[in-house]
Formats: structure tokens, sequence, C-alpha cells
């Protein structure tokens, strides 16, 4: 019990937070440990449970979705349907023309800023082919970059016949690539196999050879199949890339990115694939939200609007924020993961604080001779044992400061509120027990001398054995304290 109310009233009492230097270290690895769980709870829960509050006041973004899928002309609605696909064991998303023939495949407001579906400076890009087999034209698009001397460029010749692939980085760069289908004809194909399978004989590589044989036997049986595994082969190994690109590959590489600031280098746009989504929105409060996802958390065969439903707008509405929504849930746990990670970088900050705030206790401590951090680890683990309440403070404030500000910004409130708050609490030991000692100068078991030059004893004091020097000078030595602690006072 006594270990357990030292954890939870260090902060709030000095008497216990004292009792820290005495107790184990282990006391200071639980400390940090429970700040990371603290930390990673709060700031996600603050990040999840303000979701719904931005989303409301992002006027903008819904009148943009209003006009692609909730249209009052049904002829110039986008509809949608989910549904799971057992092949690749997701949910995905696909057009339904039901009721508008003309609808196009591809929707690209940021290619066409003519669009009918653009409207407050927002895009939208409704793109559901295959994320599987919906390739795009990678020439050019491939570099091979020496990471010790970034002048030095191979081409993809020369980065195969290369002997030092290690120093390379290789990278995929769709900025002013168009968007295209990979030209599957059969006569290219076979110009492709022929490629490979020379490539694949100089490598004398027994598993590669044997997975290029499968490929080739199912040539006659399924063509469209052996197309585009052969297709997969030769971009993998001409490339050298693990990953075909898709057309999801380059809206990811395209959009999915950073700038310098390490800020996104776009936002206010709606960006759906047949697996995968891009949400960005800035509500009325000038908050940017932006966030990617999947349909996992969709109801399976859920369509905007069907006969039923087609002329019902709320419900249109309704099922557009069920799909928003869902796409912010689906990657809410992969959200409180990168949350923590954060954290734990960030712990290097915060252990950086308690080594200076133990360190500056010490020589306070030194030099007015204040017994309670007389050793540096003491002080240390003083300091430590404000860590768990201080993280637990900055983590509420956090919370709520989500709901008024961007998620990056709260984030960076509750860290270095975090120092702050430990910063402050040492302060206020440090101050309280100076008054303390005023008041008392014997506390503590540490006789010193008060301002006004006299002396006195507590009563928990042991007796005090005065003894007599050559030099007229009183030794008053107290049992309780070794004879490095020793003090000597002359009597006037």
């Amino acid at each position: 019990m006594k270990w357990l109310r030292f954890i939870l009233t260090s902060f709030f009492a000095n008497k216990e937070a004292k009792e820290g230097a005495n107790r184990s270290f282990w006391n200071v690895l639980l400390q940090l440990f429970m700040t990371l769980i603290i930390l990673t709870a709060f700031f996600s829960a603050g990040y999840i449970y303000s979701f719904s509050t931005h989303y409301v006041k992002a006027s903008e973004f819904k009148t943009m979705t209003d006009n692609a899928f909730a249209n009052a002309t049904i002829e110039d609605r986008i509809n949608l349907k989910f549904y799971k696909d057992e092949d690749k064991n997701t949910k995905i998303v696909t057009l339904d023309n039901s009721f508008n023939e003309d609808t196009s495949i591809v929707v690209n407001t940021f290619e066409d800023p003519t669009s009918k579906y653009k409207v407050n400076d927002y895009n939208l890009i409704v793109d559901t082919r295959s994320s599987t087999n919906a390739f795009v034209d990678v020439t050019d698009c491939v570099s091979y970059t020496n990471s010790k001397d970034t002048t030095d460029v191979l081409t993809a010749d020369e980065y195969r016949a290369s002997g030092s692939k290690k120093n390379y980085t290789v990278a995929l760069d769709f900025a002013d690539k168009p968007l295209v289908l990979a030209d599957l004809s059969d006569a290219k194909i076979d110009e492709y196999a022929t490629w490979v399978e020379t490539y694949i004989g100089t490598l004398n590589d027994e598993d590669k050879s044997n997975s290029w044989a499968d490929i080739k036997a199912v040539k006659d049986s399924n063509r469209p199949g052996y197309n585009e595994l052969v297709y997969k082969e030769y971009i993998g190994d001409y490339y050298s890339i693990n990953v075909v690109p898709t057309v999801q590959t380059y809206y990811q590489y395209k959009f999915a990115v950073l700038d310098e600031t390490n800020n996104y280098k776009y936002t206010n746009y709606l960006l759906l694939t047949d697996s995968w989504c891009l949400v960005s929105f800035t509500n009325d409060k000038g908050i940017n939200i932006t966030f990617d996802g999947y349909y996992t958390d969709i109801d399976d065969g859920l369509m905007l609007f069907n006969f039923n439903t087609k002329d019902d707008i709320t419900s249109i509405k309704n099922n557009v924020d069920t799909l928003v929504a869902g796409a912010f849930n689906s990657v809410a746990g992969y959200k409180a993961l990168y949350t923590g990670i954060s954290i734990l970088r960030f712990m290097l900050y915060i252990i950086v604080a308690l080594i200076v705030l133990g360190l500056f206790v010490f020589c306070i401590c030194k030099i007015r001779r204040r017994r309670y951090g007389e050793t540096y680890v003491g002080s240390f683990k003083i300091v430590s044992s404000f860590l768990m309440m201080s993280s637990a403070l900055a983590g509420i404030l956090t919370m709520i400061a989500s709901f008024f500000l961007a998620n990056e910004i709260a984030f960076s409130l509750g860290a270095w509120s975090l120092l702050g708050i430990i910063s402050i609490r040492t302060f206020v030991l440090i101050i309280c027990e100076e008054i303390a000692f005023k008041k008392n100068p014997l506390r503590d078991n540490v006789e010193t001398v008060a301002d006004n030059g006299e002396t006195g004893a507590t009563p928990e004091l042991a007796p005090l054995n005065i003894t007599s020097s050559d030099n007229g000078v009183k030794v008053i030595k107290n049992d309780k304290v070794s004879e490095d602690d020793d003090e000597k006072m002359e009597f006037m």
C-alpha cells in the first residue's frame, strides 16, 4: 500500500515524492512505461473522438460530395456499390451505372479542372479500375540514385548490371507521368516473355526458373492470366522492383505524399479507388483533416442509392457519411500504433528533461545543503516520480485540444506541455522545500544555520554531542548523521 500511495500521490505531495530517492530504480522504468501507455491512449482518443466534430463542420467538403453523389439530377450522380471480393479477400467498391449509362469509369478533377464535379476548389477522383491488374506505364518513372552521390543516377539496364546495388536507392516518380493502361496485347506480351526467358537464363536461380515454368504452363489455357503474369514478371525483373505499379500505386505516389515541411502536399479532395481511399477536408474553423483508409467497416452490399432510395437525398448523404466515417475507422488502430511510435521517439526528449531536472535538483541540494537530493541518482528518481501524473494531465490537455486544433498541433502541444508540467512541478518542489527549511532549519535530520544566525533542533533529531576544540570552535554532531555530514558552527 505504501508503494501504491507513493506512485499515485508523489506528484501531489513533496513528502511522498522525496521517498523516491530511496526507492528502487524500477519505479523510474515503470513511470516511463506508464507515460507511453497514458499518452498513447489520450492522444489517440483525442484524434479518434474529435473526428466527428471536425467532419460535421466540413461544409465545403460536404457540398462537393453532395454535388457528386446526392445531386438533385440523378444523371449527374455517381453511384457506388460496396461488396466483398472473395478472390482478393477484401471489401471493394465499384461504380453502379443503373441510373447513368454515361458515367465515366474515371473522374479526375485534378486533370480536368472544368469538370462538373469540381466544387469549392475541392477535387474528386473516382477510379474503380482493378488495383491488381489496371497497370500504369512506368517508362522513365523509375530512378536509381546513388545514396552517397546524388548526381550518380543509373538507367534500368545499368542498375541490373551494377555490382554495388546496395549503394543505390530505387524510387518511383509519377509527378509528371500521365495515367495510362499498360499495353497488354498478345504481341507485346510475347516480346516481354522472350526478354524474361533470356534474363532468367542468366541468373542460375532454380526457384525463379521453376516459377517462370509455372507461368508458361498457363499460356494456352488462360491467355489473359498469362499476359498479366508475364507483364508483372517483366516489369519486376526489368526495373528491379517488387511491386508492379497499378492505378492505385499511381494515386498513392501522386497524392498521398508529404512536402518539405512534412505536411500533406495536396489537401481538400476525395480520392476513391476500388479498395483504398484518401480523404482530405478543411472544416469551417480552418482545421485540415487528411487520412487514407479502406472499406472494411462498410456493410457488404451497401449502395449510395438504389431504386427505392433514389429520391431520398437524406439517405444518400447519410451513406456518404458512412463511407467517410468507415474509411476513418478502418485505420483508427493503425493511427493509435503510429501515435505510440511517435511518442516512443519523443521519449528521448523526456529522458533528457529528467536528466537535466534531476541535475538541477541535485545542484540546489548541494548548494543549500538539503538532504532530500543529496545524491544525483536520488534527485533523478524524485523528478521521475512526477512523470506518470504529468503525462495524464498532458494527455487530458491534448484530448481536449484535439477538438479545437489540428491533430499535429494538438500532438505537439501535449508532448511539450508534458515537459513543462514536469519542470513546473520540480520548481514547486524546490520552492516549497526552501520555504519549509526557512521555517524549520533542522528538518530532515540536517541541522543548518537560520538566516538570523540562531541554531536549534527539531524534536525528531537524536541528542547532540558537543565537544571542544583548541581553536574555540564547537562541533555539533548528530548521531543520525554520518561523519561526512558533521557541521561546524562558531558560538558567538
